[in-house]
């Protein structure tokens, strides 16, 4: 696993489309993460290739990665989605 720092070396290597988001507290949940994003935008299958951004942990309880799913895609080699 990439540390924080790793990471932002990574995504920016790949010209990733992409923003690390940082905040005050952490997020270890989906309680703790509604303070900060609108949960009704999250999915967990392929409609993720939909949204405009996916937001996720980036290693660091005190940031968060947002990026697009293009570059997930991208970035992963993805077998398959869920229907």
């Amino acid at each position: 696993m990439l540390t924080l720092p790793g990471l932002a070396v990574f995504l920016q290597e790949n010209n990733c489309d992409c923003e690390r988001i940082a905040h005050e507290t952490p997020i270890r949940s989906a309680l703790d993460a509604k303070q900060y994003f609108d949960l009704t935008k999250a999915a967990l299958d392929n409609r993720l290739l939909s949204m405009d951004y996916i937001y996720g942990g980036s290693g660091d309880e005190l940031h968060t990665l947002k990026i697009a799913p293009a570059e997930v895609v991208r970035l992963n080699r993805i077998l398959a989605f869920v229907v």
